[in-house]
């Protein structure tokens, strides 16, 4: 299963001793973001694959966008559903409230 998830997140404050005019400083926030979301998003589907519960509804998907295929696998559908493969794409995008931006570089 491909999952692809896109969001916008709105960064309200910055502190730490980093160099807050490092635009790399953007660059690796969203990298970040984009790894803990992906981890997260992994971890949720492998405890329901570990529980048997199709919770994201893979199957429903299947039937719905490949009929022929879901014939074959949908009387043994729980013996399928753990071994199911994801391939996780996560894109973040930040955003800055205006006592941020006068504090972070905008040339991205």
């Amino acid at each position: 299963m491909d999952i692809s998830l896109n969001g916008s997140f709105d960064l309200r404050e910055v502190s730490g001793n980093g160099n807050q005019q490092d635009i790399n400083l953007i660059e690796e926030t969203e990298k970040a973001a984009e790894e803990e979301i992906k981890s997260q998003i992994k971890a949720c589907i492998l405890k329901g694959q570990e529980l048997n519960s199709d919770f994201l509804g893979f199957g429903r998907n299947i039937y719905r966008y490949y009929p022929r295929h879901w014939q074959k696998v949908k009387d043994d559908w729980n013996n399928h559903y753990p071994q199911v493969e994801t391939n996780i794409d996560v894109k973040v995008a930040l955003s800055f409230s205006e006592l941020v931006k006068n504090n972070i570089v905008q040339d991205r």
